[in-house]
């Protein structure tokens, strides 16, 4: 059975919950790809609620780790888990006392503070706004303004995988491919080493569709769902694939998006492509 993590934050926690994965990525190896974790994020908490979670955890024999600036809820959180036996890790408290140390400064002690580099900051919004406004294959005229295109068939991942990206810097353009109908010429003229090809286990696939299918209400007929159809579909994409080598192939099956974004930032360094903003000015919040 997955084991309890609570990740608790008095900001948003993404970069907590993120941290987390990726420490869990270590432990692939014992679990088929993937450590069977049961992540629950407890964000903006306050000193009010820390009691509770902390009984939460007891009682569910969690592991806690938190990411709380506020010096009281630090405190009496630690203290919770010390008199509950609760186990927990403090991933923040340990880096800002030695940043204090090495700049001789006190630190706000105020969640979601991060410092940004006014250009930095509207480079960063350009690339999320430009990514918003061409994804699903929209304005093909101005896919040369992207810094990578993603193309790949419907549901396998193309969207949430271009705003990953976009927040990390990059003007990112999408296409859903369909088979037998033409791509637009733009597709052929981007760059082709900067074309990453999403493929997926058909019955995934279906199974992702379905559960698309039933949300809008969709009915039973569609073949939209249906296993064989998806399965000609990714067929037909990978063809498409060998048809073009210099395009970057990424299963997206089994891996996160954060393991497909490293293989796309390691393609893009390869090929002299550097983000919009520096890693440092990234939307990482606490």
């Amino acid at each position: 059975m997955a084991k309890p993590v609570f990740v608790v934050s008095d900001c948003t926690g993404e970069s907590a919950e993120r941290t987390v994965r990726c420490a869990l990525g270590q432990f692939g190896h014992c679990f088929e790809r993937s450590c069977q974790a049961d992540i629950t994020i407890f964000r903006f908490a306050t000193s009010t609620m820390i009691q509770e979670i902390v009984r939460q955890a007891k009682e569910r024999n969690a592991f806690i780790v938190f990411t709380l600036v506020d010096p009281v809820a630090n405190s009496l959180l630690e203290k919770h888990c010390e008199e509950h036996d609760v186990t927990c890790h403090d991933l923040w408290s340990p880096l800002l006392e030695k940043l204090e140390g090495y700049f001789d400064a006190n630190r706000l002690g105020v969640p979601g503070r991060r410092q940004y580099a006014d250009e930095s900051y509207m480079n960063l919004i350009e690339c999320i706004e430009y990514t918003r406004l061409f994804d699903d294959g929209v304005h093909p005229q101005r896919w040369a303004e992207a810094d990578m295109m993603i193309v790949g068939p419907s549901r396998s991942g193309k969207t949430p995988l271009s705003f990953f990206m976009a927040q990390r810097g990059y003007k990112v353009a999408n296409y859903p491919l369909v088979p037998d109908e033409t791509p637009p010429e733009e597709l052929w003229t981007f760059p082709q080493d900067r074309v990453f090809a999403l493929t997926i286990e058909p019955k995934k696939l279906a199974g992702i569709r379905n559960v698309r299918m039933k949300s809008l209400n969709m009915g039973l007929k569609s073949t939209y769902g249906k296993l064989s159809t998806v399965r000609e579909e990714v067929d037909w994409c990978k063809k498409l694939y060998r048809a073009h080598p210099r395009w970057t192939i990424l299963d997206t099956t089994d891996t996160g998006i954060e393991e497909n974004c490293a293989a796309i930032l390691k393609r893009l360094d390869a090929v002299g492509v550097a983000g919009r903003v520096s890693n440092a000015d990234s939307p990482s919040a606490i």
